[in-house]
């Protein structure tokens, strides 16, 4: 199968209309204004690209009806224009979701409630990033399988290429992608803290240093294209591959060589058939920071060498818009394409001397008498966290599509499991052995050579799962890192709003605003574990360990990597305590996964890793694949779940686990049940927001 867009719609500073959008990037007229919604005397910077009034108070209108956060608010929006005149079974429909600080103001508004002596309750709840996929499902009936990812400014690109392999290996037959990401003033002041900003409109690759933040959602109908040709949809695009990398570099700045990013765009052309030579053209991160744009530039020309494709940034023409970016910058290409056009960077007055590459482009292009009709470009995006993601398109500018696949095929591989372990900041716990640690500074005494000041629980207990489970390896160059996390460390999160409740926004902590992106966790495990390769940091409300290992069970066997580190953790916190409704110790669970058997350290095969929202026909699914389970002999079936569902699976001989929403407790389910020699494990776990997801695995070795 190949995945295609079908639709797209946009929110954002520039307009709603695309022939809106395309007659104002065509004059250089912005979207970026002045911030009139909250004070900016305190910061370096005053402008943002900001939604106009209109369609914040209809936005802000959804987040009052409904009671959700305006991230929200502003993706039930987006969505819903995206779904006018559309004809499909709601039922059917997938979502693979992005955002970097979703849920945030929710969050601020809590911590004003606190500070007036109120309980803050209807606001904490809105917080979690994975809220928005679960508002969305309710709010439109969505049933099909669900996605977040939290991968900071990359997270919609990340949404947009899961997308793709949701299609692709059947698991969806339409999908809803995209991101969203509304203005925050928490948010505002942590990169002001950072002094990132440009006082004027921003230029990337300009020899006038700084960004503009932005506010947007923009989401896509993604579909196999032979459903969609039969149906007569519009094509805007075929997906044909993406890569995933991270910097393991540092929380905020990019690999100065663009390392991570050039590993990146090569994986995506390997993924895609293609040589380097097609791709006609890419869409940059380019954010216009100093740091920024030279390394993206540097890893561009690692790939192509001389033979550059056409590169321009388009964040000029709207700001940052952080979680919403890839998927915006998408939506701005498409509609240029559309009409025959490619955009140009926002105009600058010269180049800086580290980006004078010809290849920038500082004029619309005319496409007109284009030889070739099919345009093949890459969205790239980078993101805190060291996250990095390429996504590779082609748009035929005679929309003509054929039913041919235009994806290299892949054989399938089998995927092992070679280590778990498990960590809380008093003991560390694998197959083999259990290792007390030091609770107060539990990596600093474990590996004082990783440990860095001030880094946060949940980042020490990660690393210290991940060296248990690659100790005394060579790890392969094509690896990997999955970590899901429900809310990241919401220690750094306190402190950051700490800083700004006692000292004023203008002071906010620029030592804890990294941490306030969920994904930073994901950066902090990569670089002390130096893992490179296919990255990506999800949110799901409960099962973030099986949901992660689904994302690495499907990299792994369509062999996009050869051993990924799959996992989840949560920290404790009174903050999580309130969320979660009881006690949390800080928990880390970990996993290394292959697509090669290994005898002496192989211990499990993995069949299926598979999520689902319950419904009528998922519970026959189930309800069949655990009734056969059963009658096997010394195959054992657990389940997590909220309370006893004797109406789910009636067998008596299902053991029951409570489900207790910090997305640790499948993977140490399977730990647990290794020592019991069972031949087959299948664990399911269901989450308080009616998700199922299913781990089938075989035992290869007994202890």
């Amino acid at each position: 199968m190949t995945a295609v867009i079908t639709k797209m719609a946009v929110t954002s500073s520039l307009g709603e209309n695309e022939d809106e959008i395309h007659e104002r990037i065509m004059k250089f007229n912005s979207g970026i204004s002045t911030i009139d919604y909250f004070d900016t005397d305190e910061f370096m910077s005053s402008i943002a690209g900001n939604l106009n009034h209109e369609t914040w108070e209809k936005v802000r209108k959804i987040a009052i009806d409904e009671n959700v956060d305006n991230s929200s608010a502003l993706t039930i929006y987006t969505v819903n224009k995206l779904l006018k005149n559309t004809r499909f079974n709601y039922q059917n429909v997938g979502l693979s979701l992005g955002t970097c600080n979703g849920g945030i103001q929710s969050m601020s508004d809590y911590f004003d409630d606190i500070d007036a002596g109120q309980s803050g309750k209807d606001n904490l709840k809105n917080y979690p990033l994975y809220k928005q996929m679960f508002d969305l499902s309710n709010y439109f009936g969505f049933e099909g399988p669900r996605f977040s990812f939290n991968s900071a400014c990359a997270a919609s690109s990340a949404a947009i290429a899961y997308a793709s392999q949701m299609i692709e290996s059947g698991k969806a037959k339409t999908v809803i992608a995209g991101g969203s990401d509304p203005m925050s003033k928490w948010v505002y002041a942590g990169f002001n803290a950072l002094k990132t900003f440009n006082t004027q409109n921003a230029t990337p690759y300009g020899n006038d240093y700084g960004l503009n933040l932005g506010e947007a959602a923009t989401f896509f109908i993604i579909k196999d294209k032979e459903e969609a040709l039969r149906d007569g949809d519009d094509i805007l695009c075929e997906i044909l591959g993406y890569g995933f990398s991270n910097d393991a570099h540092h929380p905020t700045a990019p690999d100065a060589e663009g390392n991570g990013i050039s590993f990146a765009i090569r994986e995506a052309i390997k993924s895609s058939g293609l040589e380097s030579d097609q791709i006609f053209y890419i869409n940059s991160h380019g954010t216009g920071t100093k740091a920024n744009d030279v390394a993206e530039l540097k890893g561009i020309e690692q790939v192509f060498g001389k033979n550059v494709p056409l590169i321009s940034s388009l964040k000029g023409y709207m700001g940052h818009n952080l979680g919403a970016a890839a998927s915006t910058e998408l939506a701005l290409t498409l509609i240029g394409l559309k009409n025959n056009v490619l955009y140009c960077n926002f105009p600058f007055q010269d180049y800086r001397e580290e980006t004078r590459n010809k290849k920038i482009f500082r004029e619309h292009i005319d496409l007109s008498n284009q030889k070739t009709r099919d345009i093949i470009f890459i969205n790239n995006n980078a993101a805190f966290g060291g996250h990095n993601s390429a996504v590779i398109f082609k748009t035929n500018l005679d929309n003509k599509y054929n039913t041919e696949n235009s994806y290299k095929a892949i054989d399938e591989k089998s995927v092992y499991i070679n280590y778990i372990s498990e960590s809380t900041t008093n003991e560390l716990k694998n197959v083999n052995e259990r290792i007390k640690l030091n609770p107060e500074k539990p990596l600093k005494e474990f590996d004082k050579l990783l440990y860095q000041r001030r880094m946060n629980q949940l980042s020490q207990v990660s690393i210290i799962a991940g060296i248990s489970v690659f100790k005394d390896q060579t790890i392969p160059t094509r690896n990997g890192l999955i970590f899901g996390t429900p809310l990241g460390s919401m220690n750094a999160t306190t402190k950051y709003s700490d800083s700004i409740r006692k000292d004023g926004f203008g002071k906010a902590s620029g030592i804890y605003f990294p941490d306030l992106v969920v994904n930073s966790t994901s950066g902090r495990i990569s670089r002390a574990l130096n893992l490179k390769g296919y990255s990506a940091s999800i949110s799901s409300g409960g099962n973030e360990d099986f949901k992660s290992m689904e994302i690495a069970f499907e990299a792994l066997k369509s062999n996009r990597a050869d051993v990924i580190l799959s996992g989840s953790g949560i920290e404790s916190n009174s903050v999580t305590e309130k969320i979660l409704g009881h006690p949390v110790k800080t928990d880390v669970v970990m996993i290394e996964m292959v697509n090669e058997f290994k005898p002496d350290t192989s211990i499990l095969k993995v069949n299926e890793v598979r999520s689902y929202q319950v419904n009528a026909t998922t519970r026959k699914i189930v309800k069949k694949t655990v009734d056969n389970a059963t009658k096997q002999d010394k195959t054992k079936v657990l389940l997590i779940a909220p309370n006893k569902i004797n109406n789910f699976i009636s067998s008596k001989n299902v053991d029951f686990i409570l489900e207790d929403g910090t997305g640790v407790q499948g993977i140490k389910a399977l730990l647990d049940s290794i020592a019991k020699k069972w031949d087959r494990v299948l664990i399911l776990e269901l989450s308080i927001n009616n998700e199922l997801t299913v781990l089938d695995v075989n035992s290869l070795k007994n202890y």
